[in-house]
């Protein structure tokens, strides 16, 4: 990160809000979402330049008013902001908010400088086409090491920022990504490591993950880049219920290395392949892994005739519709999770199927035994305080035609539930529903499934 430099004032947007005169943190008491705590914000982004008055309106007005009403409520803002710096202890004597031919200022008598101004005035220069070579690479270093997170995380929601944050991030991004492309070919994979792992704190849903590994593993750092799969997979299937793209070359070694083979290479891949904790309840696993772990069940039951079937649990609202509220239907699936966990044994095995249904293999189990596991399931989770959300149960029907409703209900689950949860910037969530529902109608020749042959 570089350092901040010494101004008079020096104010920090990315990552949260800070404010420093001449060294000294400047603390205000306000919280930042009052109308004269954001005016100081915008005040300090204008800087020296200032803004018009209509655009604070803009920002800060109250549509409902007319127009001289929220010309008073400017002012009287602004006057609500001069006495909030005087009341706070760091702010040296003199006039703020100031008011000049239609133009507001923070003040026009000490220095100002502040993060996103100096991400602007470098990214000019990159995009002006002035710098080049090393220059023009230190120039994209030194703005994403002051890229220090989201802009103003903490005012979400208030139009002005959201709109100011979604610009600074695709600066970044830009920025960021033509600095992977030069260090990659320079093979500064240890600075490149650092600056994407930076990235992936500020954005972990922007795929900053596969850089690192791809780092990584250039540095034969195969362990390392094993973690970063793995927690980058987890936090992407808690949250959204989907995982990343698989990485194979981090599962095994360079060939270089001398090490694909050895006499203890099968030891070292039953280790690998062990679970690190074995519980008591049901294999937990993303869904992939599950689509790969019920096609091997299906061939095996195929050649044993042993049963298995599968049951979809899904939460809806009283109306069996799906919840509309995301953060209170993540608590319930967490809760249905644990009764879901405890109600089946060790050796079934369950997924997130999308944000508001679990899919389980019952391996070892008839119709009959599962029509009873999903009715024990459902009376345990009314006997659970779990509010105005009911479970809906459902078991694998023996008929291509109960196959073929399921099907059509699975669908349009899945787009409502896309509409309703996931967000527009992740692309791979879309992927993954289209493959969702590419898995149930896919794959037919003729209206059939064709006969597996061979090793799956």
């Amino acid at each position: 990160m570089k350092e901040r430099p010494y101004t008079d004032f020096y104010a920090s947007f990315l990552g949260g809000f800070s404010l420093f005169y001449q060294g000294e943190r400047v603390s205000l008491s306000k919280r930042i979402r009052q109308k004269n705590m954001q005016l100081l914000l915008i005040l300090l982004m204008a800087g020296k330049k200032g803004i018009h008055r209509s655009q604070l309106i803009g920002y800060l007005g109250d549509e409902s008013a007319d127009d001289a009403n929220q010309l008073v409520n400017l002012r009287y803002c602004a006057f609500s902001l001069r006495k909030l710096i005087q009341e706070t202890k760091g702010f040296p004597e003199g006039r703020y908010a100031v008011y000049r031919k239609g133009m507001y200022y923070f003040s026009q008598e000490y220095e100002l400088e502040t993060d996103v101004g100096r991400i602007d005035a470098m990214y000019r220069r990159i995009r002006d086409g002035t710098v080049q070579g090393e220059e023009r690479l230190q120039l994209l270093m030194d703005l994403c090491q002051i890229y220090g997170g989201e802009f103003l995380p903490t005012l979400t929601g208030e139009e002005w920022a959201t709109v100011e944050g979604a610009r600074y991030q695709r600066i970044y991004t830009e920025c960021m990504n033509d600095l992977c492309k030069a260090l990659k070919e320079k093979r500064e994979y240890t600075l490149l490591l650092e600056l994407c792992t930076q990235a992936s704190r500020i954005y972990p849903y922007d795929n900053w993950q596969s850089c690192q590994i791809d780092c990584l593993i250039a540095q034969n750092r195969y362990e390392d880049a094993r973690r970063v799969y793995e927690t980058a997979n987890a936090g992407l299937y808690e949250e959204m219920g989907i995982s990343m793209p698989a990485r194979e070359e981090i599962w095994r070694r360079d060939e270089s290395q001398g090490s694909l083979w050895s006499k203890d290479a099968l030891t070292e891949i039953k280790v690998r392949l062990k679970e690190k904790e074995t519980g008591s309840g049901a294999y937990w696993c993303s869904y992939p892994s599950f689509v790969d772990i019920y096609r091997v069940v299906t061939r095996i039951k195929e050649r044993t005739r042993e049963n298995a079937v599968l049951l979809l649990c899904t939460l809806t609202d009283p109306a069996e519709r799906i919840p509309e509220d995301k953060e209170y239907t993540l608590r319930r699936m967490e809760q249905l999770k644990k009764l879901l966990s405890g109600a089946i044994r060790s050796n079934d095995v369950c997924a997130r199927y999308s944000v508001s249904q679990f899919v389980a293999l019952l391996v070892n189990t008839s119709q009959t035994d599962g029509r009873g596991i999903a009715r024990r399931l459902k009376e345990m989770w009314e006997a659970e305080d779990t509010g105005e959300v009911a479970l809906q149960t459902e078991i694998s029907p023996d008929s291509e035609e109960g196959q073929g409703q399921q099907r059509k209900w699975k669908r349009e689950v899945w787009y409502s539930e896309a509409e309703a949860f996931i967000p527009d910037p992740c692309a791979g969530a879309a992927e993954c529903n289209l493959a969702r529902l590419r898995d149930l109608d896919g794959g037919k020749q003729d209206g059939k499934f064709p006969e597996p042959s061979g090793a799956y």
